[in-house]
């Protein structure tokens, strides 16, 4: 299952990526949710260093998908911010997703695509456990 997402995952990133890596993509995704935010909390939301995440946003910067701001709370600090253009591109990013998927989907016949429908809600689940990294310890009914 982990590389058979793994796989989905990496061609939809591609459909719509461009000169964009996926460590971009994904700080543009968490400043979209969480809307302004310091450095050091995105770089920590990210799992990277500071270091890696100040380079990351300028390059970011430099494309106008990200704006930096100083924080009102402490001087020595910044904001980062998702602008308009960085909105875009993931947007852009999940309509080519959408698309392909549709387009696949179409190509599987009925059975597959009604057991896809059934298997959806354990797979929300299971990414809810797996972002909490608190998988419950005994099989829960439903």
């Amino acid at each position: 299952m982990r590389a058979a997402t793994a796989r989905l995952t990496r061609r939809l990133r591609q459909s719509a990526a461009g000169e964009l890596t996926l460590t971009q993509l994904s700080a543009l995704g968490t400043l979209q949710t969480t809307g302004p935010i310091r450095l050091n909390e995105l770089a920590s939301r990210e799992g990277i260093s500071a270091s890696t995440i100040s380079k990351l946003i300028d390059a970011l910067e430099r494309n106008a998908f990200v704006e930096r701001s100083p924080d009102a709370g402490d001087g020595r600090a910044s904001r980062v911010a998702i602008t308009a253009a960085g909105t875009a591109v993931l947007e852009d990013l999940r309509r080519n997703g959408a698309r392909l998927i549709d387009r696949a989907l179409r190509a599987l016949d009925a059975s597959d695509r009604a057991a896809l429908t059934t298997a959806l809600p354990a797979l929300e689940r299971l990414v809810g456990w797996v972002e909490a990294d608190d998988p419950p310890t005994r099989p829960i009914a439903v």
